[in-house]
């Protein structure tokens, strides 16, 4: 489960597709370029505290992508995306 995540470090696909339709966006490659961060939450009612994604200047985040695995969720179950 773990080593799938870890390859995503490695692979720019997405990144080189990404800039073949928004070069404006100017996405670099490459492990260094990227950052994964991964919570599992057991059970009901885990979330991720409210935080700055970036804190320091200047900011080179271009995308942020939240993936929710869980098999049975559906809406009222909570875990919706809430920007302050």
């Amino acid at each position: 489960f773990l080593p799938a995540f870890a390859d995503l470090l490695f692979d720019d696909s997405l990144a080189k597709q990404l800039n073949d339709l928004l070069p404006e966006l100017q996405l670099e490659e490459g492990p260094k370029a990227k950052t994964l961060k991964l919570q599992h939450n057991a059970g009901k009612g885990g979330c991720f505290p409210c935080h700055y994604d970036n804190s320091g200047r200047p900011s080179k985040r271009r995308i942020t992508c939240l993936v929710y695995l869980n098999p049975d969720w559906k809406d009222g179950d909570g875990g919706e995306l809430v920007l302050h």
